[in-house]
């Protein structure tokens, strides 16, 4: 998988790059951090298992490459987003089939996550300092979450996500985004590796607000900080041999710095 992910971000720089000849592209790079807070519940409601981190026990990239469409009173974006963070969250649980209850177990997780978006927004000019913007875009979502070197689960799914957003000018260098985005899931499942068994999750769904401040210190450069915040709902999945993957809440949250530019 590291190879794999070393080779898409070599070839979006390299994209980037030989894209730059033209007037109309924007590309975008952060690094991200991410805190992570994540449920899984019984039948009855109860706390099975949990997993946390902090913005530096996970982080990663966030690289994105745009063109835009540009008229006299609008403009549209197709985009490219590319996301991928890796690392430790603190597991909090009990052993399958113990009576031990909920936090008689504790230890770490490796977390690898990717998140891919292709999305096509338009834009609306409400004056000198304000804009909307609203569109949609179809994702992919992956989560491996190694919780042992036995255990492993894979999430994933694609998703339709519309949304929408407004920027406003604070002042001539500065302006402030925000957005709003639903990932609606499509044919969720769960992979337990090592059993190779494959759950059908009821739904998984991501409701997602963003803001961010953005500072010109060219006309074509940006450098931007965004926070992020997520919750994530996916409903109990089907059994199968027995077992079957949980209702799980997870309530993220991301921040992001990184620069922008337009060629």
């Amino acid at each position: 998988m590291q190879n794999g992910l070393k080779n898409i971000v070599i070839l979006l720089l390299i994209s980037s790059t030989f894209l730059s000849a033209e007037n109309k592209f924007v590309s975008s790079s952060a690094l991200v951090g991410m805190e992570m807070d994540y449920r899984e519940y019984g039948r009855n409601d109860e706390i099975l298992d949990s997993e946390k981190s902090n913005y530096v026990e996970m982080s990663g990239l966030d690289i994105g490459l745009g063109y835009l469409l540009l008229k006299e009173e609008t403009y549209s974006k197709i985009n490219f987003q590319f996301l991928y963070l890796r690392g430790e969250s603190k597991y909090k649980g009990s052993y399958i089939g113990s009576s031990a209850g909920y936090g008689s177990v504790v230890s770490h997780t490796v977390n690898d996550l990717i998140d891919v978006e292709l999305s096509y927004k338009k834009a609306h000019f409400m004056g000198d300092s304000l804009e909307l913007n609203y569109g949609i875009g179809f994702g992919y979502r992956y989560w491996n979450r190694a919780l042992s070197t036995t255990q492993s689960e894979v999430y994933k799914w694609f998703s339709l996500r519309p949304m929408i957003g407004l920027t406003y000018d604070i002042s001539k260098n500065l302006f402030m985004k925000t957005s709003f985005e639903y990932q609606y899931g499509i044919n969720p499942v769960t992979l337990a590796v090592e059993e190779e068994y494959e759950f059908k999750l009821g739904s998984a769904n991501i409701s997602q607000v963003a803001i961010s401040l953005n500072y010109s210190v060219k006309s074509k450069f940006n450098i931007f900080l965004e926070y992020t915040a997520e919750v994530q709902e996916i409903e109990a999945s089907n059994t199968v041999a027995g077992f079957y993957e949980p209702d799980s809440t997870a309530k993220n949250k991301y921040i992001k710095i990184g620069i922008s530019s337009k060629y």
